[in-house]
């Protein structure tokens, strides 16, 4: 079943999952992770946010299932950049449920922003990171929420020149600090990022003018 799914053909499977409930074969959450982890092989996110789905419709799902759709989903953003969406979708659908009551992982959103930087939608992952952010500090019960680290930002920055957006890039350059996302010697480090916007900014201006 699981070879189906990774080979694109995911109908057969889901009938084989169909049958096994209709006859009273137990299934297992084992069953469908084989299938998802297949697709994450495969890279085939079409299929594994198929997979997901019926896991979804039939009472299934855990936490790491469902971080292994969306990382399979905007990996597979070369081959069709409407998957990656999809994936966000589910994540914003299930994120504060936390299946399972465990923390998304940082490592996800980030395969998220990496698509928005693909496109240069700087605004939504602008939105994003400071969702990150906002629900990482909600007070009382432990976050679902992880906290943006390096990489988050690198990311959005990046995404802000790309976009042109100078003054965002240096506004989230400040932020890092007080969000305690520098390394050590960290007034170099931001000096150097500073720098390294401006200059980007200008030479695009230049190549552009």
């Amino acid at each position: 079943m699981a070879i189906c799914v990774a080979s694109n053909q995911w109908e057969s499977a889901l009938e084989v999952l169909d049958v096994m409930k209709n006859n009273n074969i137990t299934q297992e959450l084992s069953t469908y992770k084989a299938c998802l982890k297949e697709c994450s092989e495969a890279t085939n996110g079409a299929c594994a946010l198929e997979v997901f789905d019926s896991m979804k419709q039939n009472n299934f799902g855990d936490n790491d299932s469902l971080q292994l759709v969306v990382k399979t989903a905007c990996r597979s953003f070369k081959y069709d950049r409407s998957l990656w969406r999809k994936g966000m979708k589910i994540l914003n659908d299930n994120a504060d449920a936390g299946l399972g009551g465990k923390t998304i992982t940082v490592d996800t959103y980030n395969a998220v922003l990496i698509c928005m930087e693909e496109e240069r939608l700087w605004k939504e992952s602008l939105q994003l990171l400071q969702q990150m952010t906002k629900n990482s500090r909600k007070s009382g019960a432990k976050s679902l929420h992880p906290k943006p680290n390096l990489s988050s930002f690198h990311t959005v920055i990046h995404t802000c020149i790309l976009g042109r957006e100078t003054n965002q890039a240096v506004d989230l350059l400040l932020q890092m600090s007080g969000d305690g996302c520098m390394v050590r010697n960290s007034f170099t480090y931001v000096y150097r990022l500073w720098l390294y916007t401006k200059l980007t900014y200008l030479e695009r201006s230049f190549q552009y003018n």
